[in-house]
């Protein structure tokens, strides 16, 4: 696995990204996806009024599930797989934008789609602005889903298995490059059964409070902001020529 993630690391595997971002976008027209979609969609609109600026990125269409949102004036959406979501058709290790350019970042499986490495947050890093925000969804490696997504001969990848990443490692990784945490919420705990009807009979477990059940809630929604302040250009000063007395 660590061979694996080396090799998806390189940003010149572009074939790799466009396979497991094309098996994501697949999967949530599947049931577990069409659901997972609408828990998605409810927590990116509980959290809006936390997020503001005028450019919000998504990197990945993960099937448009997310809604449009009326905090940004503009919401683009970065992919190596063309969709008709996509905006931005680009390797997600060289992100076509400058930096210091976006406001907040939407970063829906991105830790699992490149294997758990923290590099990638460098490149989310070089285009945030000062004290933007990111908004993380990721897979509990702890829970039923995180056991599905290393194990299942199939999972949201294709049959490619992943890792995530632990809330422990993220935290390390996001405090080491001077962010601090802005909110934390775990949710949707439905276990991934692929029977329509199982699921909605299931259904029910979500409404339960997570101390409540004898498992792990199956996804997290981390929110960082980074503390940097914006550098003023200095005022020009006029030079006073030295007198020299001799």
């Amino acid at each position: 696995m660590k061979n694996d993630a080396r090799r998806f690391a390189n940003s010149s595997h572009m074939d790799e990204q466009i396979k497991r971002y094309q098996a994501l976008d697949d999967w949530f027209s599947s049931a577990l996806g069409v659901n997972l979609g609408q828990a998605l969609a409810d927590k990116f609109i509980e959290i809006q009024d936390m997020l503001s600026g005028s450019i919000l990125l998504q990197l990945g269409a993960c099937g448009g599930v997310f809604p449009p949102s009326p905090t940004f004036t503009y919401k683009w959406v970065a992919s190596p797989n063309l969709t008709p979501h996509t905006h931005l058709l680009t390797n997600m290790h060289h992100l076509p934008l400058e930096r210091e350019s976006v406001d907040c970042i939407l970063a829906p499986f991105t830790m699992e789609a490149f294997f758990g490495d923290p590099n990638i947050l460098d490149e989310m890093d070089r285009i945030l602005t000062p004290m933007g925000t990111i908004v993380f969804f990721d897979i509990n490696p702890f829970s039923f889903w995180g056991a599905w997504l290393r194990c299942s001969p199939k999972t949201c990848f294709g049959k490619d298995k992943s890792r995530g990443i632990s809330l422990w490692s993220l935290n390390r990784a996001i405090l080491h490059r001077g962010y601090s945490i802005y909110y934390y919420s775990n949710f949707y705990h439905t276990p991934p059964i692929n029977c329509q009807k199982i699921i909605k009979k299931m259904q029910f477990v979500n409404k339960i409070p997570p101390v409540c059940l004898p498992f792990p809630s199956g996804f997290t929604c981390y929110v960082v902001q980074k503390y940097q302040q914006k550098l003023l250009p200095l005022p020009k000063i006029a030079l006073i020529p030295q007198l020299i007395v001799t």
